[in-house]
């Protein structure tokens, strides 16, 4: 080694490398499975950290119908958490509360104002208050906001109602409209106006649901108000007949639990679970399915490493065999002296294996460190914040079995030579292919090709992950076996046309030993780099893909307001410039599946959305396709005339009427009883907008009803309304109703239909199907033509039809249709004459790079409150944290690994032989080849000896990536699907780049062989 320093290091370094890789692979497993519980417990996770525990009306103990006081099912609750020492320490803090429904009484007919009525102990400490805290009985406070819609001060009697008034009518669903006006039962007294510290903090869950905006619904208003506090739990619990609610919320901190501690975790909640049912108690926790899901990632990575960690394992036996026979080769004529000196087998073998043995012996505690500091920069990049790295066994083990792995490879790659006759070991004589070689290249196929039949037929069997280096050792082989006859043909052609460079470099690659070797190891290498280019760019863009199909935008906010219409209304004057738009959201199972229709508005989508593989000109494309023109407006107001002319309807006395549109309320205008011929309908209406032509059944009348109505004309004090044809309406049809819509210029409507529901007629004000951009299959089970049902604003299926599809539409998480908002909403009316605010639909307000700053603040000051946030960044590195991520990453090691040895190894094979080949060069320029000459022939050798292979390994390693990737989770554990690749200049710059670095390393290298190739060396005067 002290003469041979060089090549020493370099052998050494290689070593270093392939043991880092050994210790570094398990060491990241390790690492990526405490990221996932990190990422999803840990701070900035998405997680509630709470367990909710809901008090029940009658207890174990208590006396039937005699509910449990707060009091004393927190005190039960406390009881059994206090039963596992790892929740105790584990606790951040608890609330507690009870509440009731409350009407304000106050108000006007047809409003209706409700909210809750709280005791919740602690409070105070939570908000800044004008007055004082509520102590005594009868004493309440109410927020800041809400004192000041409603002209409440401190002292002031809070006029209210509690019980069985309050529950009745209080949403819209509930009837509320035709509800009577609650009466007064309590007056509690206003010491103070609160305002929240932190309105988004855990602590007031469903309580703070302030509007200043009302939800019209079928002529009557519905607001709603923040928690009224009040001071002691008499005044919640004591109200007779009322609804009480008794809930007690744990929340926990989580930031310490690491991957032991997840079992710890789970074990503890379910003891906690089973001992709060003991107590007729129910509980609900986000955390149990958080665990599950940490489960499943952890599973993953550990049954994904093999796909990467096995060509990085064969690559790097292929490097040590490589290494230990260019070794054992060099020292041949050496080992041939000691033989001939008699030595003993044994004192031979370890006088030709003690150098490589000892450097690789040396580099295993260097690669154990060296494995530390990557783990430290792959968690930088890679992993969750403050991710725990202890040491553990594996990476010990890990280099242990290489170590002996390594040994084994140099007994095997060692015992050719020392087989070898003394005589041809002295001459050198190249090693000559033999049978064995021929049988392991046969094996090498036969392996491969099963190993690729396999993948077709099953990508997740075991066979399946020696896919990739098996092929990349079959290329490399053959790709040698190719070069060899190629050039040996070369030799002559070049020499019949007098060309020495192409001589001398056909001659190397056809004669020189080792080059096979090289080949075969620069093609594994290559293939590796491929591999992990496409692996790490189809994953890259699954994520991208798969973010911006779950965030519409660059930041999304999951909003409450009143109504979908008082929402859209707020975000124009909240941010009038367009960087910001309002969302409805409606998610349905359909299949088996989530269906998602979202509602933007189409002139905002440019400004706000992202939409991946797209610009934003196809954005501001696909928000007029969504919003093509309208039909005509219906404006009417003072004297209306219908005239219609009416045909049969001789079974049940039917009145004409019609509901005019003002704002969100619609009201009903009778104009007098339907006669057969034509006549004139008319009636005094108010300023609005034409919605239904209907007729009115007599109650309890459930005749069959059939005829023929045709509208000639409408008129009001606004002058003509166009009545237009069968497209501008649209039948509401209630069960037993049959309409048929014919007609250009007028309306002729065949009707046939019993029961006790009126017939109503839409005027539509939006396109009777809305163009929708889909991605997935249509949702519907028979979509007949162009348009297909589905529910989406209204309390019953809308119809929809496909505009434009594509893979992603932004915000749809998959299977979705995006629509514009506006004519969803007044589809929704024309249909059902109000538009559906259950708990089926979601607000959002989504907001483009350019939103203002105080966005939160300006959206709060007109009634919409932020309940959470996501931007598509956060998401799309959340996405990177999780196991399928983690997984293919450790293709990027795999890909460095193969770099960096594959440029060892060609170092190596530049630096073996290096003596020989400076005398080969010295002796032909004494016969007259001229220096240049000989540069350019190795110059040309080095380049076909690593272009040659690297492009064969590159393409099988992109072949392989693309028949593997689609039975490997991309994004979300479990879920395979198509790989959808686009270069990328990233990746492939990456390996184009390395492939370069290689090259430009090496042949500085192998040229100063010639500069050092002087023809005193045949005279022995110069070294």
């Amino acid at each position: 080694m002290r003469h041979r320093a060089g090549r020493s290091l370099l052998v050494l370094l290689m070593a270093a490398v392939a043991t880092t890789a050994a210790a570094a692979v398990p060491a990241y497993v390790g690492a990526a499975q405490e990221s996932v519980v990190r990422d999803l417990l840990g701070p900035g996770s998405a997680i509630d950290p709470t367990l909710t525990v809901q008090l029940p009306t009658t207890g174990v103990d208590a006396q039937l119908g005699k509910p449990i006081s707060l009091a004393e099912g927190i005190g039960r609750a406390e009881t059994v958490l206090g039963q596992s020492p790892y929740l105790a320490g584990l606790r951040a803090g608890r609330t507690a509360y009870a509440d009731t429904n409350l009407k304000f009484t106050n108000v006007g007919v047809a409003e209706v104002v409700t909210g809750h009525y709280v005791y919740q102990p602690g409070v105070c400490d939570q908000v800044t208050l004008t007055g004082r805290c509520p102590a005594a009985a009868g004493e309440v406070m109410v927020s800041a906001r809400t004192a000041e819609h409603y002209k409440i001060s401190v002292g002031d009697q809070l006029p209210i109602a509690l019980g069985p008034a309050a529950d009745v009518g209080r949403t819209p669903k509930a009837g509320g409209g035709s509800a009577p006006l609650a009466e007064t039962t309590h007056r509690p007294l206003v010491v103070g106006l609160f305002t929240p510290k932190d309105a988004l903090s855990s602590v007031w869950g469903s309580l703070l649901q302030y509007s200043p905006v009302p939800d019209p619904h079928l002529g009557a208003r519905y607001w709603t108000v923040d928690a009224v506090f009040t001071g002691t739990p008499q005044d919640v619990e004591g109200v007779a007949g009322a609804i009480v609610r008794r809930v007690v919320v744990f929340r926990f901190d989580l930031s310490t639990v690491d991957g032991a501690g997840v079992g710890r975790l789970d074990t503890a909640l379910r003891d906690a679970t089973r001992g709060l049912s003991a107590q007729q108690m129910s509980s609900r926790s986000a955390i149990p399915a958080v665990i599950q899901d940490i489960r499943k990632d952890q599973d993953a990575i550990a049954q994904s490493v093999p796909v990467g960690a096995v060509p990085l394992l064969v690559l790097a036996v292929v490097v040590l065999m490589v290494l230990v026979a260019a070794l054992t080769e060099e020292r041949g004529p050496e080992i041939a002296l000691a033989r001939l000196h008699g030595y003993a087998r044994g004192r031979v073998a370890a006088f030709g294996l003690a150098e490589v043995l000892s450097l690789i012996t040396v580099a295993a505690p260097l690669g154990l460190l060296l494995s530390r500091v990557v783990l430290a920069v792959l968690a930088g990049l890679w992993l969750a914040p403050d991710t725990p790295m202890p040491w553990s066994w594996t990476p010990f083990a890990a280099v242990g079995i290489a170590l002996l792995t390594a040994y084994a490879a140099a007994a095997v790659a060692s015992r050719r030579v020392f087989r070898t006759r003394v005589i041809n070991l002295l001459r050198r004589v190249p090693q000559r292919t033999t049978w064995r070689a021929g049988a392991l290249e046969g094996a090498a196929v036969a392996l491969a090709v099963a190993a690729l039949v396999t993948t077709v037929q099953d990508r997740e069997s075991g066979l399946a992950v020696l896919a990739a280096p098996l092929l990349a050792i079959v290329v490399g082989v053959a790709g040698g076996r190719l070069l060899s006859l190629i050039a040996a043909a070369r030799v002559r052609q070049t020499r019949r046309r007098a060309d020495p460079v192409g001589v001398l470099t056909s001659a190397s690659l056809s004669r020189r030993p080792g080059r096979q070797r090289i080949v075969v190891v620069v093609a594994v290498a290559a293939s590796l780099m491929g591999f992990s280019a496409v692996a790490w760019d189809v994953a890259a863009q699954a994520r991208a893909e798969a973010a911006n199909g779950a965030i519409g935008a660059p930041a999304v906010y999951r909003v409450s307001a009143a109504g979908p219409q008082q929402l859209i209304e707020g975000v124009k004057a909240a941010v009038p410039d367009g960087s910001a738009m309002a969302v409805v959201r409606r998610a349905e199972f359909f299949n088996g599946d989530v269906v998602n229709v979202i509602g933007v508005q189409s002139d905002r989508l440019a400004k706000t959305a992202t939409w991946f593989g797209h610009s934003d000109v196809d954005l501001e494309a696909i928000a007029g396709k969504l919003r093509p023109p309208a039909p005509p407006p219906s404006p009417v107001s003072g004297r209306l005339t219908v005239t219609l002319d009416a045909t049969g309807f001789s079974q049940v006395p039917l009145e004409v009427a019609v509901e005019v549109r003002t704002g969100q309320r619609q009201q009903t205008v009778e104009l007098g009883r339907l006669q057969p011929g034509l006549h004139e309908y008319a009636a005094e209406v108010p300023q609005g907008e034409l919605a239904v032509l209907k007729l009115i059944r007599p109650p309890a009348q459930a005749e069959t009803v059939v005829g023929t109505l045709t509208v000639k004309r409408i008129s009001s004090a606004q002058g003509d309304v166009p009545v237009g044809g069968a497209d501008g309406w649209q039948p509401v049809l209630p069960a037993g109703v049959k309409v048929g819509l014919t007609g250009d210029a007028e309306l002729s409507a065949r009707i046939e239909a019993d029961g006790n529901g009126d017939i109503r007629i839409a005027r539509l004000h939006a396109p009777k199907a809305l163009p929708g951009l889909l991605a997935g299959p249509i949702p519907a089970v028979d979509a007949t033509g162009d348009s297909w049902p589905f529910m989406a604003f209204a309390t019953q299926p809308q119809t929809f039809t496909t505009t434009a599809t594509d893979r992603v539409v932004p915000g749809a998480s998959g299977h979705g249709v995006l629509v514009d908002v506006d004519y969803g909403l007044a589809q929704a009316q024309d249909l059902t004459g109000a538009v559906d605010n259950g708990t089926a639909i979601v607000f959002e307000v989504w907001a483009g790079d350019s939103a203002p700053g105080d966005l939160v603040d300006r959206l709060a000051a007109h009634g919409i409150q932020v309940r959470s946030s996501q931007t598509l960044p956060a998401y799309e590195d959340r996405l990177g944290r999780r196991a399928p991520a983690l997984a293919l990453r450790l293709y990027g090691i795999g890909a460095l690994v193969a770099i960096l040895l594959a440029l060892g190894i060609v170092l190596l094979a530049v630096r073996v032989g290096a003596e020989q080949r400076r005398y080969g060069s010295a002796a032909l320029l004494v016969a007259g080849v001229p220096e240049q000459v000989l540069r350019k022939a190795v110059r040309r050798e080095f380049v076909t000896v690593l272009g040659w292979p690297a492009g064969l390994g590159f393409l099988s390693g992109v072949a392989v990536a693309l028949l593997l990737l689609p039975g490997i989770p991309l994004v979300t554990t479990g879920v395979t699907g198509e790989a959808r690749w686009q270069p990328a200049p990233g990746a492939l710059a990456v390996v184009a780049i390395a492939c370069l670095g290689c090259l430009l390393i090496a042949l500085p290298v192998a040229v100063r062989l010639i500069r050092q190739a002087r023809p005193e060396l045949l005279r022995g005067e110069a070294r």
